[in-house]
C-alpha cells in the first residue's frame, strides 16, 4: 500500500516523526522536493499558452501548465513559435518581470504554496521585479492582496497576446511538480508576517474550525453535529471565504488549535505558531486526497494528525472523487477529538 508508512489509526503524531519519512508517491499528489533555481532570460517571448522562447529556442519553465510539464515535441515547438511570434499580436515589456503562474494558480493552496514561494525567491534577487499575471486572475482578491503585502507590482497580461520581455525571470523547477520547498515556504511565511507587523506566537491561543458549508463541493454532510461539539469546547466556526487575505493571516497567527476538512483553507497552516496543532479531516479515498497539508505542517513545525470520514458520492462530482462530500462517524470523531485536545 502506498501509505504504509503512515499510522493506520487516526492518532496524534508529533511533527518530528515525519521529517525523514520516504518520499510520497506522485500518485498521492506528492513527490520528492523539487530543486528550485532562479533563471533570468534576455529577449524572451511568452506565448498565450505560457510557453517561453528565448531567441527562438523553446525553454521549459517547469510550471504546471497543460503541456509545459512534459518535453514539448520539436514539431510543436516550431508550430508554437511561428504562430505566436508572427501570427499573433506581440507586445514588448521592460523588465525584470517574474513568471510564476500556471494552470492551478487561482486556487488558494497552489497560489500560497507554489506560486508565492517562487515569487518570494525571485524578489530576493530582483527587488525591482514585476509579477506577470493573466487578467482573469484580477477577480481573486487573495492574489492581489497577498502581492500587495509583499510589495510586488503586477503586470496584467491579455489573453491571445504574446509578450516579449527585455528580461524575464522565472524559477526553474525540477521535477516540475512535487512538494513545496521548506526553505521557500518558511521564508515566505516569515516575510508576510513581518510585513504585516505580526509576531508569533501572539498569545491569543485561539481554537478554530474551518467550515466548508458555503463551498459547493467537499462538504461534511453532518457538520452541524460536529460544530455543536466543537463550540462546547471553545472552538470558533470560521468561513475563510468571508475573510480577506490579511484577516486570514492575522487569524491563523493567533491560532493554536485548528480542525478542518481537507481543503485549500488549510494552506493557512503556514501562519500558525510553531508547536500549534492541526487535525485534518480526510476521507477513505487517500489516492485522490493528497497529503499536502501533512507536508506543509512539517515544514512549519505544526503538529499534524488526522481523522478519517466516509466518502459520500455526489452526483455533481462523479468525474472527480476528491470533490465528494464525507460523513463523519460521531463516536469515532469524539474519540479522536479527545485525543487531539489532550495532545
Amino acid at each position: 500500500m502506498i501509505l504504509d508508512h503512515l499510522p493506520k489509526q487516526p492518532i496524534y503524531q508529533p511533527n518530528e516523526k515525519y521529517l525523514t519519512v520516504p518520499a510520497i508517491s506522485s500518485d498521492t499528489g506528492g513527490s520528492i522536493t523539487p530543486q528550485f533555481d532562479v533563471v533570468s532570460y534576455v529577449n524572451a517571448l511568452v506565448t498565450p499558452t505560457t510557453h517561453v522562447f528565448v531567441n527562438g529556442k523553446y525553454v521549459p519553465t517547469g510550471l504546471l501548465t497543460t503541456s509545459d510539464d512534459k518535453k514539448l515535441p520539436i514539431v510543436r515547438q516550431i508550430y508554437f513559435y511561428l504562430k505566436f511570434r508572427f501570427l499573433t499580436k506581440v507586445e514588448k515589456i521592460s523588465g525584470p518581470c517574474f513568471l510564476a503562474y500556471d494552470g492551478w494558480s487561482e486556487n488558494y493552496y497552489h497560489w500560497m504554496c507554489e506560486v508565492m514561494p517562487r515569487l518570494y525567491m525571485m524578489s530576493q534577487e530582483f527587488a525591482a521585479g514585476k509579477v506577470l499575471l493573466p487578467k482573469h486572475l484580477q477577480s481573486r482578491s487573495f492574489i492581489t492582496e497577498s502581492l500587495g503585502v509583499l510589495n510586488l507590482p503586477i503586470v496584467w497580461i491579455e489573453p491571445n497576446v504574446s509578450y516579449r520581455f527585455a528580461q524575464l525571470v522565472t524559477v526553474k523547477t525540477d521535477p516540475p511538480y512535487g512538494n513545496p520547498s521548506p526553505a521557500l515556504v518558511a521564508g515566505l511565511s516569515k516575510q508576510l508576517l513581518s510585513n504585516l507587523h505580526i509576531q508569533t506566537p501572539t498569545g491569543r491561543n485561539r481554537k478554530i474550525f474551518i467550515s466548508r458549508a458555503k463551498a459547493d463541493r467537499r462538504n461534511i454532510v453532518n457538520e452541524s453535529d460536529i460544530t455543536a461539539l466543537l463550540v462546547k469546547h471553545g472552538y470558533e466556526i470560521v468561513y475563510n471565504e468571508d475573510l480577506s487575505f490579511t484577516e486570514q493571516v492575522k487569524l491563523f497567527a493567533d491560532t493554536e488549535s485548528l480542525i478542518s476538512l481537507h481543503g485549500a483553507g488549510l494552506a493557512n497552516i503556514m501562519f500558525m505558531p510553531n508547536g500549534s496543532k492541526v487535525l485534518e479531516i480526510r476521507d477513505t479515498n487517500w489516492k485522490t486526497n493528497p497529503l499536502c497539508y501533512w507536508w506543509l505542517a512539517n515544514i512549519l513545525k505544526v503538529k499534524w494528525s488526522y481523522h478519517i470520514g466516509e466518502m459520500v458520492p455526489s452526483a455533481n462530482h462523479n468525474d472527480n472523487p476528491n470533490f465528494n462530500n464525507i460523513n463523519i462517524n460521531y463516536e469515532s470523531f469524539v474519540n479522536d477529538f479527545n485525543n487531539f485536545e489532550v495532545s
